[in-house]
């Protein structure tokens, strides 16, 4: 019965049947439901402790976002984002080395800040030189996840080893062995996206077209 979930889930969400945010509301309900009924390992005790602990984290993430967009406004009032875009594309830079040097300052910024994050600081910012660029949104896109994966995952600044710690409460240096093996995967993932940029815009063209 678990393994419904996420088809309930996803499929209201591709059929339209309702958003992400209502989809969110949705597999609690159904979690609750499996819980109690199904499982059988359903308390009141437990119901407190996640929903204490999911206003924790959500505190902390609005708190966060609220602070990233006031520093786009920021970004957005100043001028800051042309000023970005005149000296990249004035300055040399070709599409390909304005993907290098993003890469590394996503990957760089993965260590020590949390994706959701550095994508609302920097949207702004690196975006209208994307386009000046003529890079294909959706792949910048991909590679800027990527890249945040990297970053988030990269020892000993590894933004996603800190989180692991406090949630798991298994041994940093635990987490960290059983990452090691991922991280050749995924920055290999992200050269091969570099160089061959159809492995992730097949997908876009493709329900394009559909």
């Amino acid at each position: 019965p678990f393994l419904l979930l996420p088809i309930i889930v996803l499929g209201g969400i591709y059929t339209g049947f309702f958003t992400p945010t209502e989809a969110a509301t949705v597999a609690c309900f159904l979690a609750i439901i499996l819980g109690a009924g199904v499982y059988r390992g359903f308390t009141w005790q437990n119901f407190w402790s996640a929903v204490v602990s999911a206003a924790k984290v959500g505190g902390v993430i609005y708190i966060l976002l609220s602070g990233v967009q006031l520093f786009s406004f920021v970004i957005h009032r100043s001028g800051l984002a042309t000023a970005v875009t005149d000296f990249m594309i004035g300055g040399g830079f070709t599409p390909f080395t304005f993907i290098i040097v993003m890469m590394a300052i996503y990957i760089i910024l993965g260590f020590v800040i949390p994706p959701l994050a550095t994508m609302v600081a920097l949207v702004p910012l690196v975006l209208p030189a994307a386009e000046a660029f003529g890079i294909n949104l959706y792949w910048f896109g991909c590679l800027w996840t990527i890249a945040n994966v990297v970053g988030t995952l990269t020892p000993p600044f590894a933004f996603a080893i800190f989180v692991s710690v406090r949630i798991l409460g298994v041994p940093f240096h635990e987490i960290v062995r059983g990452i090691i093996p991922l991280f050749p995967v995924v920055l290999g993932t992200l050269i091969l996206v570099i160089f061959v940029p159809e492995v992730a815009l097949w997908l876009p063209n493709t329900m394009r077209m559909a």
